[in-house]
């Protein structure tokens, strides 16, 4: 009988509907066994060794980003190569800042890129998403529209972008290297500092629209009954960046630095970059940690080693000392301020 006649029958008398359950069954017995494998950061070494090629001057700017404490943005091959195309270009890495605004430049832009979009509507683009990630407190956005997330905890990017946005500019914006690859239908920045950071210029840039400070200041902020503020805690971050976005001093700045300064200066001890604020600023946030804890022996004041020496500040050093001889300031806050002499 010719398989023509016999169209439900396979050609190797093997029938249609059983091949196809079988290979569905292998299908999902390989799905079972599917191992998602992720590229470690690379170490100083390989750093060394894959930039080799580009000149001679590797281990000097090695040098410049142990300094810079920047090893975060050396973690994959296409980072180490921006920062050190940017070292040699400009002569300096300079602050964390700079550093990280390169960096989010540079990952949103495409080798040979024929999307159309320009760089300010993927720049929109990612602070949306970055913002909305933020204040929903989720870490990745779906990888497609369509997708259904074992990723129950991932945004829908429709969610997060302007309505304006089409399926293929979203699709664009996700493909750029400031986001990590898909994973179980759900893709995250790559890095959550970059992803902090946005989110501050997203804020920064509805402020600089007229947007009421008063509308911000209920994102980041939270009021006791005595009308005094506290930090959201999954804001912290976001605010520490606002007040370290470069541009002029405008009322919003003064009025952020201050609501910072009364309700929890020591985030400039964990978060941002502290080397951009002003050293009068940073002398008003000290103070006011030595005041909060006065008279206590205990104060459980957290930093990070690396911000903590960004904060650092030869200018410092004479007030600084005044409180680690006062008895009558926190044991744990004088601590705390040996590591910053």
């Amino acid at each position: 009988m010719s398989p023509e006649a016999t169209p439900r029958v396979a050609r190797r008398g093997v029938p249609v509907r059983d091949s196809l359950s079988t290979r569905q069954s292998l299908r999902a017995e390989e799905q079972r066994h599917l191992e998602v494998l992720k590229l470690l950061p690379l170490t100083i070494d390989r750093v060394e060794r894959y930039l080799t090629s580009y000149g001679t001057d590797v281990p000097v700017f090695l040098q410049a980003v142990e300094a810079a404490d920047a090893w975060e943005f050396v973690g994959r091959p296409i980072d180490a190569e921006d920062l050190y195309v940017l070292w040699r270009q400009q002569g300096r890495l300079g602050n964390k800042t700079e550093i990280v605004e390169n960096s989010v430049q540079r990952s949103l832009q495409m080798q040979n890129d024929r999307s159309g979009m320009t760089a300010d509507r993927l720049r929109q683009g990612a602070e949306a998403t970055a913002i909305c990630l933020q204040l929903t407190r989720r870490i990745s956005v779906l990888a497609a529209d369509e997708a259904r997330a074992e990723a129950r905890h991932a945004l829908s990017l429709r969610e997060c972008i302007p309505s304006s946005w089409s399926s293929t500019e979203r699709r664009q914006l996700l493909q750029r290297a400031i986001f990590d690859s898909a994973a179980y239908g759900a893709i995250r920045f790559h890095r959550g500092t970059e992803q902090d950071y946005l989110a501050a210029c997203a804020l920064r840039r509805q402020l600089d629209a007229d947007c009421p400070y008063q509308e911000v200041q209920n994102l980041l902020f939270a009021t006791r009954p005595d009308r005094t503020l506290i930090l959201r805690p999954f804001m912290a971050s976001v605010a520490a960046w606002m007040a370290c976005l470069p541009g002029e001093t405008s009322r919003w700045r003064q009025f952020l630095n201050a609501d910072i300064c009364n309700a929890a200066p020591w985030i400039f001890l964990t978060y941002a970059d502290p080397q951009a604020l002003p050293t009068p600023y940073r002398l008003d946030l000290l103070k006011s940690i030595v005041e909060r804890f006065r008279g206590r022996n205990h104060a459980r004041v957290p930093w990070d080693p690396p911000v903590l020496k960004r904060f650092a500040d030869p200018q410092l050093a004479g007030r600084l000392s005044d409180w680690i001889l006062d008895p009558t300031v926190s044991t744990d806050v004088r601590a705390d301020y040996i590591a910053l002499v």
